[in-house]
This record gives structure tokens, C-alpha cells and sequence, in this order.
């Protein structure tokens, strides 16, 4: 993995800006593959995913579980997002 997830929702949205859907979802499910990965990052990671596959909820960043910087990093992402296809 990239090693910290910091930049992920930085790079995700990015990567759907420009219209690399794919480039998304690969380096999400490698991420979420991994045991490694802590509880909490594997439900920011859950969410990113459901992003990539189009979702544009808001209500994504109320996820359970899901950490309040990681939540922050949803609205921005998602604000980000708004009138890019999915």
C-alpha cells in the first residue's frame, strides 16, 4: 500500500476528476485486501470505495466507525466531486 492514508481521499479524487475510475478502485481494493490495515482505516477505505462506484452522499461521512478527520476528508472529496459524473 501507499503507506499512510493521509493523501488517499486526495488522490481518489483525482483519480475520478480525471476520469480514472479504474486507477481508483485498484488501489482501493489492494488497500482493502490487506490485514494489516487498522479497523478504522478499513471503514475509510469502505467508504472512498462506494464513492468510486458513484455514490455522492453526504451521508457517507456519518458512517459508523468512520474516524472525524477521515469524515472531513468525505465532505471535501465529495464537494470536490459535485458535477463530475460518477
Amino acid at each position: 500500500a501507499s503507506g499512510g492514508n493521509g493523501p488517499l481521499g486526495v488522490a481518489v479524487g483525482q483519480a475520478l476528476r480525471a476520469g480514472d475510475r479504474a486507477q481508483a478502485e485498484a488501489v482501493l481494493q489492494e488497500l482493502a485486501a490487506d490485514p494489516r490495515l487498522p479497523a478504522e482505516d478499513r471503514v475509510y477505505v469502505h467508504v472512498l470505495q462506494r464513492i468510486v462506484s458513484g455514490r455522492r452522499d453526504r451521508t457517507l461521512a456519518d458512517t459508523p466507525g468512520l474516524h472525524y478527520t477521515a469524515a472531513a476528508e468525505v465532505v471535501l472529496l465529495l464537494e470536490g466531486l459535485e458535477g463530475t459524473a460518477g
